[in-house]
């Protein structure tokens, strides 16, 4: 399989910048469901022992079915000012930490919580996030206008994302694994994975939350555009 590491983050019922480090947690994953073509969609499995769909935030580590690992609880904030987000690392072409960050979490809460996206849609917000995540990359060429395309989602989330961080009360968790816990993983790669879960009262569709932000004037010409 496509060598990734699975950047697990949770919507919760805490600001995402205020929390600081907490549970330890077991995570397996079982499987891929949505997207289109292979390793993009969502990636179902357990999160102590519950059914969780999981998002795939990086494209450094290798994972399989069965594979289960032990991971530490982030807040975006957490992530950031602890330096957990090192253990994948970031694009600088795209900016800072901070502002690489805070797209993925925005990227990542979009395809989760996105129910009219299609399976291209959600293979392009996917590899937007591995194009953000790939330390040393660079820019992805294509439409900005393509809502099939990811460079459409990487603006998306230049446009959006400090604004949805200020007004999202549900926040994002990242768990970041715990060094030698894997279990399973495939030969020669015993790195454990990112991996997620969402947690929030009812869907927002993309559609909804862009005009929500543009309404409520955050982020807007802010942040550069990439053509």
């Amino acid at each position: 399989m496509k060598r990734l590491s699975l950047l697990v983050l949770g919507l919760t019922v805490m600001l995402g910048l205020s929390m600081t480090a907490f549970a330890t947690d077991t995570i397996v994953f079982t499987k891929l469901v949505g997207g289109t073509g292979s390793p993009t969609g969502l990636y179902q499995g357990t999160l102590n022992g519950v059914v969780t769909n999981f998002i795939c935030a990086d494209n450094t580590h290798e994972i399989q079915g069965g594979e289960s690992w032990q991971a530490t609880e982030y807040s975006l904030g957490s992530l950031l000012s602890s330096g957990a987000y090192s253990y994948v690392g970031y694009n600088s072409y795209y900016g800072t930490a901070t502002d690489v960050w805070t797209d993925e979490a925005y990227l990542e809460y979009s395809i989760i919580t996105g129910t009219s996206l299609t399976g291209a849609q959600q293979a392009a917000i996917n590899n937007a996030i591995w194009d953000l995540t790939t330390p040393g990359g660079t820019q992805l060429s294509g439409s900005t206008s393509d809502s099939t395309n990811p460079l459409y989602w990487i603006n998306q989330a230049a446009l959006y994302a400090a604004g949805w961080t200020a007004l999202n009360p549900y926040g994002v968790t990242f768990f970041v694994p715990v060094a030698g816990s894997a279990t399973g993983y495939p030969s020669g790669h015993p790195d454990p994975q990112l991996f997620s879960d969402v947690n929030t009262p009812e869907p927002i569709s993309m559609a909804l939350m862009g005009t929500f932000l543009s309404l409520a004037g955050f982020g807007l010409g802010k942040k550069k555009l990439f053509t």
